[in-house]
């Protein structure tokens, strides 16, 4: 017995990463089903981890307490 929705309840925003085309999509998700709908947005992103990233924005004390 199958669940019929008229996806007419609230909607949230759900996101995946395609890492092989290096894209964020978000997409419309119904609340009451959970049902993905329609694409809201597709936004280029390929992740980059910088270990010193940070640094710059560190004050004397706060590096020195983390030393």
């Amino acid at each position: 017995m199958g669940m019929s929705c008229s996806h007419d309840a609230f909607h949230s925003i759900g996101s995946r990463y395609d890492r092989t085309a290096g894209v964020l999509v978000y997409y419309w998700v119904c609340e009451r089903c959970g049902s993905r709908l329609n694409e809201a947005r597709r936004e280029p992103y390929k992740p980059a981890f910088d270990p010193h990233g940070n640094d710059r924005y560190l004050s004397y004390l706060s590096a020195a307490a983390l030393r």
